[in-house]
């Protein structure tokens, strides 16, 4: 029975690779289309671009795991079906649990696989990406990172920590330098909005340094006038959805400190959390996904129609995360309904298996 397990688990895996590769090729496709658009703005060019999607493609095989799972194990499965493999496994003793424990296995390594991509090679690459591409579409003037965005203006460096919404930023820091490059002033403002073409500094503290002290001075408004503009800035953040669960973690531990709202970092923590949970779930979904199709079904309309289900579900997690943001749904509830529905998924097609 061993070997069974290996034969079955090592089909299935390399399906999944199959189907990873294929839906990496269309994504990456569409990502490059995307970024052609930037093409020109600054430094950055068709090589920096495709620099910036070959970067960010572990990031994108780490979202892709799940929906790669089940088109992954309806192909291999599938053709063990075609070409009554699996009948013959069936009427030499192999029963449905044990066909479902040879799965498992192949479901945990992937599990596996989904966790040590996400954390040690696409969160990294992914930052290294975001780096590289906000100082060639700024010219050098910018710089994105895992905490926040600096920025240079004219003789003072800005450090924005938190984008709050389309215009408003959070906790900004301001080093001022002299002509001989010497540190004289550090502002502080908890928040800034933009309005009217303009940014507005909230609640400052302002230090300026001496030759032999130290003055502060707390400013409740002031006029920020930067060159900087929130279309500008809100694309060179750092997505949540790109960063390791450390940074994650340390963000949100931040984010509270100041009371500002973390929901969107809690929500990607949780779905980083989940996907390889749901990587494991979409491959169990695939078994009875090919064992209650009938016979005479073809192996390329059970991939179309695993292919259309893994996205469509992907899809339909991605924007119920987006309605548990608005509504303050909170986030563990969120990525726990769609596991929960592919649970359900899975109980309920057994079912109507033929093994």
């Amino acid at each position: 029975m061993k070997i069974l397990d290996r034969y079955v688990g090592g089909t299935v895996v390399g399906s999944f690779l199959v189907a990873l590769a294929a839906l990496l090729a269309v994504f990456s496709v569409i990502n490059l289309t995307q970024e052609m658009k930037d093409i020109g703005s600054g430094s950055y060019g068709a090589g920096t671009a495709l620099l910036f999607v070959a970067l960010t493609l572990p990031n994108e095989a780490y979202e892709l795991f799940p929906a790669a799972a089940l088109l992954g194990a309806v192909l291999g499965l599938g053709s063990l079906a075609t070409h009554a493999e699996l009948v013959a496994m069936a009427a030499s003793g192999l029963s449905r649990e044990r066909l479902v424990r040879s799965v498992l296995g192949a479901a945990f390594g992937l599990m596996v696989a989904a966790v040590l991509l996400g954390e040690l090679v696409a969160a990294p690459l992914a930052i290294r990406a975001r780096s590289s591409r906000s100082v060639a579409v700024s010219g050098g003037a910018i710089l994105s990172t895992a905490h926040g965005v600096w920025a240079r203006d004219g003789s003072t460096f800005v450090n924005i920590r938190t984008p709050r919404h389309e215009s408003a930023l959070g906790e900004i820091y301001m080093y001022q330098l002299d002509a001989n490059r010497r540190l004289v002033q550090v502002t502080y403002a908890r928040g800034a909005s933009y309005a009217q073409g303009g940014w507005r500094l909230e609640d400052l503290v302002e230090s300026r340094l001496g030759d032999r002290a130290v003055t502060t001075e707390r400013v409740p408004v002031r006029e920020w006038s930067t060159s900087l503009r929130p279309a500008e800035l809100r694309v060179l953040f750092m997505p949540p959805e790109e960063l390791s669960l450390g940074d994650l973690y340390r963000s949100i531990r931040s984010l509270g400190e100041r009371g500002e709202s973390a929901r969107r970092h809690e929500m990607a923590f949780w779905r980083r959390i989940g996907r390889p949970l749901m990587t494991g779930l979409m491959v169990l979904v695939g078994i009875p996904f090919v064992l209650s199709a009938p016979r005479g079904v073809a192996l390329g309309t059970r991939m179309v129609v695993a292919a259309l289900a893994g996205v469509g579900f992907e899809m339909a997690s991605t924007t119920l995360g987006q309605v548990g943001l608005v509504y303050a749904v909170p986030p563990l509830v969120i990525v726990a309904i769609p596991a929960l529905v592919a649970l359900a998924a899975f109980l309920l097609l057994m079912r109507r298996t033929y093994w």
